[in-house]
C-alpha cells in the first residue's frame, strides 16, 4: 500500500473487515489481529474505518430496505437479459456500438453492486462521523456498549481501572469518558482536565485518547495529559512511546520518554521540551506544587486542590512569585506558610476562606 489512504480504502472495501466489525468471531479476530501486527502504521485508519462501518448502520443513512432490494435486483437481472431483441417483424436489433456504451453499462453486475454499496457506505459514514449528528434509531446486531463517565470535583482525586487492565488517575476537576468494555478493534477514551495514564500493552488494540484539541495514540505506556489551561495543552511521556495529532489529523508528532509536548490550540503551534517527572506527577503523590505563582495562580491552585472558595480583600504590597511544595498538608498549614512570606491575614470558615491584606 502506497499511503495511508490505501489502508482506509482497503479496509472499507474488504467484506471480511466489514463482517468483523459487525459480527466478530474467533476466526476473524485471529486473522485481523495478525493483520494489525503486520501493519502497525494503520492503527489510526483501523479506528476510522470502524467508525465508518458502524455509521453505515445508521437508519437514516440507508435507503429503504424495499428500495435497496429493488435496485440491486434490477441491476442483477438486467445483466441476465439477452443482448439482442427482436422487433415485431422478427428482425434482431443490434446493440449500441461500443463507443456509445457508457462505462456504467460496461461494468459487470457485481462491480455495480459494489459501487453502489461503497458509495452509500462512504457518504453516510462521512456524514455521521464528521457532523456528529446523534441518531438513536440505529440498526445493530447487538446493542451498543454503554459509556461510563467518571468526574472529580475540586478537592477530589480518583483512580479508575479499565476493563483492559489500564489504570488512570484523575486530578481535581477532571472528566473521563470510556466504554464499559473495549471491542476487538481498539480502545477509545475522552479526557477533560488532567490525568495520569498507565496503559496496558496490547499490540492489537491501540488506545486513542481525545483531550482538548489533541488525539493521543498509544499501545502501552505511561504519560500525563493536562488540558486545564485552555491556551496550553500538555502531554508528558514518562515511558514507552506515543503518537500525537490534532483533531484535523494534519500533523503527527512522536514523543520519547522525558519529552513534553505543549500545544497552543489558537495558533496550532507545537513545542517539545524536557520535563521532570516529579513536576507532572506531584499531584498524584499528594504534593501541591506552586511554581513562580502569582497571587491569582496560587488562589486558583488552592481552590482546586482543597475544594474551597477564596475571597481576597485588599492588595498585596508586591507581586507574588511563589515557588513551594506542600506534601499532604491541610489548608490551614499551607495558608500559614504562605501568609508568613506574603504578609496577609486569613480566616477559614468551612469551605469559605478570606485572605486580607493590610491597608497600611
Amino acid at each position: 500500500m502506497k499511503n495511508k489512504q490505501d489502508h482506509l480504502t482497503f479496509l472499507l472495501a474488504n467484506p471480511e473487515f466489514v463482517r468483523w466489525v459487525k459480527t466478530p468471531d474467533k476466526e476473524l479476530d485471529i486473522y485481523w489481529s495478525n493483520w494489525v501486527q503486520g501493519h502497525p502504521e494503520a492503527a489510526a485508519d483501523i479506528l476510522k474505518a470502524k467508525a465508518l462501518v458502524m455509521a453505515f448502520r445508521e437508519k437514516k443513512a440507508l435507503p429503504f430496505p424495499e428500495q435497496k432490494a429493488r435496485q440491486l435486483h434490477e441491476i442483477i437481472t438486467s445483466e441476465r437479459k439477452p443482448k439482442a431483441t427482436a422487433n415485431s417483424n422478427g428482425v434482431s436489433r443490434k446493440r449500441k456500438t461500443d463507443r456509445s456504451i457508457s462505462l456504467w453499462e460496461r461494468a459487470g453486475q457485481w462491480n455495480k453492486v459494489a459501487a453502489i454499496l461503497m458509495t452509500v457506505l462512504i457518504c453516510s459514514g462521512i456524514y455521521h462521523v464528521y457532523t456528529n449528528v446523534p441518531d438513536k434509531a440505529v440498526l445493530t446486531d447487538t446493542p451498543p456498549v454503554p459509556w461510563v463517565t467518571k468526574e472529580t470535583l475540586h478537592g477530589e482525586k480518583l483512580m479508575v481501572k479499565l476493563s483492559d487492565g489500564s489504570s488512570i488517575w484523575l486530578n481535581s476537576g477532571t472528566v473521563l469518558r470510556f466504554p464499559e468494555a473495549f471491542d476487538s478493534l481498539g480502545r477509545e477514551l475522552e479526557l477533560t482536565g488532567e490525568g495520569y495514564f498507565e496503559i496496558a500493552s496490547d499490540q492489537n488494540r491501540p488506545m486513542q485518547i481525545r483531550a482538548g484539541k489533541l488525539v493521543t495514540l498509544v499501545l502501552g505506556t505511561s504519560f500525563t495529559i493536562n488540558t486545564t489551561d485552555e491556551n496550553r495543552q500538555r502531554i508528558s511521556l514518562i515511558s514507552g512511546k506515543v503518537q500525537v495529532k490534532n483533531n484535523n489529523y494534519d500533523q503527527e508528532i512522536f514523543l520519547v520518554p522525558g519529552e513534553q509536548l505543549e500545544y497552543d490550540p489558537t495558533t496550532h503551534i507545537y513545542k517539545i521540551n524536557p520535563f521532570k517527572t516529579e513536576n507532572v506527577l506531584g499531584w498524584k503523590d499528594g504534593i501541591l506544587q506552586l511554581r513562580n505563582a502569582s497571587m491569582e495562580d496560587a488562589v486558583r491552585a488552592l481552590e482546586k486542590w482543597y475544594g474551597v472558595e477564596i475571597q481576597v480583600s485588599g492588595t498585596p504590597s508586591r507581586p507574588w512569585n511563589l515557588s513551594s511544595d506542600f506534601k499532604n498538608q491541610d489548608l490551614d498549614l499551607v495558608l500559614e506558610r504562605i501568609a508568613y512570606i506574603e504578609a496577609f491575614d486569613y480566616t477559614i470558615d468551612n469551605k469559605k476562606v478570606n485572605i486580607q491584606f493590610s491597608t497600611k
